[in-house]
């Protein structure tokens, strides 16, 4: 598919319009016959097939903490729970990836951050990410150019190119939020087309689209690296696939139960050395 729209992968014009037209197939299909309603709660009251959400989020700072008041914003809470987190940061030297505010730049611009905010639908203060607003021809152009360079080294056998690429692609396109809804779906989907590509198989989303709102580019082009090597499993049938990856999905949540009762680095030091293959599906480890 990709293969047959490399024209598109000329400019960032050309290249946010075929998004555009990906984001209508994911949503309603081939045929434009069918709906596909994502889970994000936004998707009740908008879902826009290819149109690009341009509202910028606004906020309000006041002596009692910050107010959202409209626009963009994603859900940044800790999936997994606060010791796995803190565990996965010290794993990338990445120790500011649980901070309550933390804005990061990739290319040398903004790809905007977590806050600690509340609306007046929020019971509570918690952690959302604000998507950057205005979206330029910079921002599409860096997801043109790791997708393009992506498939270039798909079509060339470099895995490790390839993979790289692909978690530059996949940081980029979670952060920028261009849709108002299904940007994770789409961004996968995408991922996975080039990964079977250059694997023979895809992988799952697990906690990624969460991991790119946190951690900085270079963090999370280890986290998703290590989820290539751990979930880009081949066997000789789809369903010798599916058992395998269910089986690595199962290790991996059995650490993360086994995380929550640890208090203290050591201890989760001494889970990840006692079981280094659950550690490995939970990419506490290369």
């Amino acid at each position: 598919m990709l293969a047959a729209q490399r024209a598109a992968l000329a400019g960032p014009e050309s290249f946010a319009q075929l998004l555009r037209e990906l984001h209508v197939l994911a949503l309603m299909g081939s045929s434009l016959q069918s709906f596909y309603k994502p889970q994000s709660p936004v998707s009740d009251h908008t879902v826009a097939p290819g149109a690009l959400f341009h509202d910028a989020p606004r906020l309000l700072r006041t002596a009692s903490g910050v107010v959202f008041l409209d626009g963009p914003r994603v859900n940044a809470k800790l999936l997994g729970g606060q010791s796995y987190h803190q565990a996965l940061a010290r794993a990338l030297g990445d120790p500011g990836a649980l901070d309550s505010e933390r804005e990061l730049e990739l290319g040398g611009i903004g790809w905007g951050g977590v806050t600690t905010a509340r609306s007046e639908r929020d019971e509570q203060p918690g952690p959302w990410f604000c998507p950057p607003r205005p979206m330029t021809a910079g921002h599409f152009e860096l997801l043109r150019g790791a997708l393009g360079a992506a498939c270039a080294a798909a079509a060339e056998g470099d895995r490790s190119a390839t993979t790289r690429a692909l978690g530059r692609f996949h940081y980029g396109f979670v952060r920028l939020h261009p849709f108002h809804c299904a940007n994770q779906s789409l961004a996968m989907n995408l991922v996975n087309a080039v990964l079977r590509s250059a694997f023979g198989a895809g992988i799952p989303h697990l906690v990624l689209d969460h991991l790119a709102l946190r951690l900085t580019p270079d963090a999370y082009q280890q986290a998703f690296a290590r989820t290539v090597a751990a979930y880009s499993v081949g066997a000789s049938s789809a369903a010798a696939r599916l058992a395998a990856l269910q089986a690595r999905v199962q290790r991996y949540f059995a650490l993360l139960e086994r995380l929550a009762a640890c208090s203290t680095a050591e201890a989760i030091d001494a889970q990840c050395a006692q079981a280094p293959e659950d550690a490995r599906a939970a990419l506490l480890r290369d």
